[in-house]
């Protein structure tokens, strides 16, 4: 499905609907719609920021475990900077709101929300390739020194960070308590890395 808003394409390909679908019908947790819905929440704070900055994108392409946004073309470094912060501080804003309204309604599902938007805030935040926070680590390493070094001190932070996940999830299952998804993240960040060392 393709449809334009301004001058921005949007691209919603058939699998991200169906997976998207698939995990809101099996979701026994009660998890996923908070999931999504403050993922998209994140997204839109950065879309936000590109379009007070007059750089909004060409493209938006969304796909199973990713939005790829297409840029027609940057913007200063401090606008880059404010661009990749706005994402998770809109998670940190809907965190504090969705907490102000489970205080005064007690609705199960704003706690929910606050505390996934705080997991989203911090995990962005993570020095690591691919998330917010391994692209402003080398955006403010780029000040220092090369591009070069950059990438692989990243590489570092990012294999560090994701043995980290293995090492939790994997200690977390053998100890009965079932984590097996921290361990699929970290091996995810791990062979991510290494794909494109």
């Amino acid at each position: 499905m393709k449809f334009k808003i301004f001058s921005t394409e949007i691209n919603v390909s058939f699998f991200f609907m169906a997976v998207l679908t698939l995990a809101l019908i099996i979701d026994k947790t009660g998890f996923i719609l908070p999931v999504f819905l403050a993922t998209a929440f994140h997204e839109a704070g950065h879309l936000a920021a590109m379009f007070v900055l007059h750089c909004q994108p060409k493209k938006i392409n969304l796909i199973p475990g990713s939005i790829q946004i297409v840029r027609g073309f940057g913007v200063k470094a401090q606008g880059e900077l404010f661009i990749l912060l706005s994402g998770p501080l809109s998670n940190l804003l809907f965190a504090a709101l969705s907490f102000m309204l489970y205080y005064f309604s007690k609705v199960p599902f704003f706690i929910s929300f606050s505390a996934v938007n705080l997991l989203i805030f911090a995990f962005n935040l993570l020095p690591v390739r691919g998330l917010d926070g391994g692209s402003i680590l080398c955006f403010l390493l780029s000040k220092i020194v090369t591009g070069s070094k950059c990438e692989v001190i990243l590489d570092i932070l990012s294999l560090l960070c994701g043995a980290v996940a293995v090492f939790l999830g994997v200690s977390g299952i053998l100890m009965g308590k079932i984590n097996l998804s921290l361990a699929v993240l970290g091996l995810y960040v791990i062979i991510g890395v290494i794909i494109k060392m």
